[in-house]
């Protein structure tokens, strides 16, 4: 294990043992501090810890022994008056990189506008978060088909009440992941 993911797995640890000690008679939970200062509707700050076990007694495959860091990622959104949002998210494991950095303007539910590079709407199974996943990796096939995270604008909206959703949009093919 490298030395930044050593480090990485280390912050997490204190992490979660910081979230987890219990709190004082009458206090608030700590977990419960935290989150109320760092989530509003306008500023929501979000962390994603991924770790991955590779143990075998008899290795079939190449590798060694041993944990590594799946995921390792930082995520800053929020909504803004006038229906204007935003969505920045990073990703550590592997050397820090930018995923996405996405500005939308949504007046009405029914229509609104994204720019910048995020995920381009084409497999319902790669929108879904990583956080929201059942294994640290997607199907093969989505990683195979999907277009990954790209530069460009899409219109997304919801009609019927929210009954169902459309993404269409225009983005320049190059994905940098």
């Amino acid at each position: 294990m490298s030395p930044s993911h050593r480090s990485t797995l280390l912050a997490g640890i204190v992490g979660l043992l910081v979230l987890s000690s219990p709190a004082q008679a009458g206090d608030e939970p700590l977990a419960e501090q935290l989150r109320s200062r760092v989530r509003s509707k306008a500023f929501n700050l979000e962390a994603l810890l991924q770790a991955v076990a590779d143990f075998q007694f008899e290795r079939s495959f190449p590798g060694e022994n041993g944990f590594l860091i799946g995921a390792a990622r930082l995520r800053v959104r929020g909504a803004l008056d006038a229906g204007f949002d935003y969505d920045l998210q990073t990703e550590f494991a592997g050397g820090p990189r930018l995923l996405d950095a996405r500005v939308g303007w949504a007046p009405i539910p029914e229509i609104g506008l994204d720019l910048g590079q995020f995920k381009a709407p084409f497999s319902g199974e790669y929108l879904i978060s990583a956080a929201s996943i059942d294994f640290v990796n997607r199907a093969r096939a989505v990683g195979d088909l999907a277009m990954g995270r790209q530069l460009g604008g899409q219109v997304r909206g919801r009609v019927a009440g929210g009954l169902f959703n459309y993404a269409a949009g225009v983005f320049n093919g190059n994905s940098p992941l």
